[in-house]
C-alpha cells in the first residue's frame, strides 16, 4: 500500500507543482511522501508557499479512491477548513470537459476535428486573413493556435447573467476573435476558443451544450 500511495504522491505532486509554478520543468519530487498524513503536509508546504488558502485533494487509482480531503482553509475570514467536499469556482478546468465532451461526438462521428469553425459553428463571428489558405479548425480552437487574443474584461463581467444562452455570449463582444498570426503555426492561451467548439457540438448534436455534457459526460462519471 506504501508503495501504491509513493508512486501516486510523487505524480500529484509534480502535477501540484506545474499546476500552481506555472512551469512545464518543474523538477520532480525527489521523495515523495510514503503516508497520507506525509502527503498533507507536503501538499500544505505548496499552498504556503505560494499563498493559496485552502485546496480540496482526491488520490485515486484504477480502482478507485485512495484518499480525499482537505488541506489548508476554505474561507479564511470564517476560519472554515477546505474538505473533500468544498466546492470551489472550477474556472479554466471547465475546458477539460469541453474537450471531452468534443471527443465523445468525435467518435460517436457527430464532429471532425479537422473541420474548419466557419463550417461547423457558422453564426459565430470572426476575422482570419488566412482564411482561405489556412482556415481555423475545431483542433486549432481547442489547442490554442487560432491567434485569437483573448477575451476582453468586460465579457467576464457578463458571466453571471443566468439568462445568456452560449450564442448570445459568442455575439456579445467578437472583437477579439481576430487572427494576429496564421493559425495553427503558434500557440497563445485564449479562452476565446472553446465556446466555439462547444458551440459546434450543439449545432451537431442538436443539444444545448449543458445538457450534451450532462448526458455524455457528468453523468456517465456519476459527477
Amino acid at each position: 500500500m506504501k508503495s501504491g500511495i509513493r508512486f501516486l504522491a510523487a505524480g500529484f505532486l509534480l502535477a501540484v507543482l506545474v499546476s500552481f509554478h506555472g512551469s512545464l520543468w518543474a523538477d520532480e519530487p525527489n521523495d515523495p511522501p510514503e503516508t497520507i498524513a506525509g502527503l498533507r503536509a507536503a501538499i500544505q508546504a505548496i499552498l504556503e508557499e505560494n499563498r493559496i488558502p485552502g485546496a480540496s485533494i482526491a488520490l485515486v487509482d484504477r480502482d478507485g479512491v485512495i484518499w480525499a480531503g482537505g488541506v489548508g482553509k476554505a474561507d479564511l475570514a470564517a476560519d472554515r477548513d477546505a474538505t473533500a467536499d468544498t466546492l470551489f469556482r472550477v474556472g479554466s478546468i471547465s475546458k477539460s470537459f469541453n474537450a471531452l465532451a468534443v471527443m465523445t461526438a468525435v467518435e460517436a462521428g457527430l464532429l471532425d476535428l479537422d473541420t474548419p469553425i466557419r463550417e461547423a459553428a457558422p453564426d459565430v463571428a470572426f476575422e482570419n486573413p488566412w482564411q482561405d489558405t489556412r482556415p481555423i479548425t475545431l483542433a486549432m480552437a481547442l489547442e490554442h493556435t487560432t491567434g485569437f487574443d483573448d477575451i476582453r474584461v468586460r465579457e467576464y463581467a457578463k458571466v453571471d447573467d443566468p439568462g445568456m444562452t452560449l450564442v448570445d455570449g459568442l455575439a456579445f463582444n467578437p472583437s477579439s476573435r481576430v487572427s494576429r498570426w496564421k493559425p495553427g503555426t503558434h500557440m497563445s492561451y485564449c479562452n476565446a476558443g472553446p465556446p466555439i467548439v462547444a458551440r459546434a457540438l450543439e449545432i451537431a448534436s442538436g443539444q444545448d451544450f449543458e445538457s450534451y455534457v450532462r448526458a455524455n459526460v457528468l453523468d456517465p462519471l456519476g459527477m
